[in-house]
C-alpha cells in the first residue's frame, strides 16, 4: 500500500477495503458538473458576452478546480492548521485584484471556492448523498436568487435626444414610446437633465427595465 493511501485511511478511517482514489474521482466529477452548471447554465446566460465574462468564467472553472485538489490534499493530511491557513490565504489573495469586480461576480467567485471546499471531502463520514444534496441546494438557490435578481432588472442610461416636441408633459406616452423603439428598454421614468432649444436636442436620464 502507498504512503498516500495509508495516510488516506489513517487520517479517514476508510479502511476494510475502501478505494480513496475512487472517492475522490467520484467527488472530483460531481464538483465539476456543479461548476459547469453553476456558471454556463446559470452565470453565463445572464451575462454579455464580453472579453470580461470569459475571463471570469475561466477564473471561476480554474478557482474550483484547482481549490478542489488543494483542498483534498490538505484534508487528508496531518497538518491540520493547513487546511485554515489555506483557505485564510485563498480568501485574502482576492483583496489583491487589479480590476474591480461586481458584486455578482465576486459572489459567483466565492460561490465556485466553496463549491470545491464541500466536495473534496474525501471521507466516508460525510456521504456522497450528502455532499450532493448540498450541491443541489446550493444550484437550486443560486438559480432562484440570480432569476429573481436579473427578472425585469432596472437600468438608468445618459441619452441625448434629438425630439424635444415629445418633452412636453401632455406626450410622455409618446416619448417613452419613441425611447423604448430606441434602446429596447421598458421605460418607467425619465429625467431632463438639460435642453438646448438652439440645436433641438436635450440630455435625458432614462430609467427603464431590460426586455426579457
Amino acid at each position: 500500500m502507498d504512503p498516500l493511501t495509508e495516510t488516506i485511511i489513517a487520517t479517514t478511517g476508510t479502511g476494510s477495503g475502501a478505494v480513496p482514489l475512487g472517492i475522490l474521482v467520484m467527488r472530483l466529477l460531481l464538483n465539476t458538473i456543479v461548476i459547469l452548471i453553476m456558471i454556463f447554465g446559470i452565470y453565463r446566460p445572464k451575462q454579455r458576452p464580453t472579453s470580461a465574462t470569459r475571463d471570469l468564467t475561466f477564473t471561476f472553472v480554474l478557482f474550483n478546480i484547482l481549490i478542489f485538489f488543494t483542498a483534498s490534499l490538505l484534508a487528508v493530511s496531518s497538518m491540520k492548521t493547513g487546511i485554515a491557513f489555506a483557505l485564510f490565504a485563498v480568501f485574502s489573495i482576492l483583496r489583491y485584484r487589479t480590476v474591480q469586480m461586481e458584486i455578482v461576480d465576486m459572489t459567483f467567485l466565492f460561490i465556485s471556492i466553496i463549491v470545491a471546499v464541500i466536495n473534496s471531502t474525501v471521507t466516508r463520514s460525510v456521504e456522497t448523498e450528502v455532499i450532493l444534496s448540498i450541491d443541489l441546494f446550493i444550484v437550486a438557490i443560486t438559480a432562484g436568487m440570480f432569476a429573481l435578481l436579473n427578472k425585469n432588472r432596472g437600468i438608468s442610461l445618459s441619452v441625448r435626444f434629438e425630439q424635444i416636441e415629445l418633452l412636453h408633459k401632455n406626450r410622455e406616452s409618446e416619448l417613452y414610446e419613441e425611447l423604448s423603439k430606441r434602446t429596447g428598454f421598458t421605460i418607467v421614468g425619465c429625467e431632463i437633465v438639460h435642453v438646448n432649444y438652439t440645436q433641438d436636442f436635450a440630455d435625458l436620464i432614462i430609467h427603464g427595465k431590460i426586455l426579457e
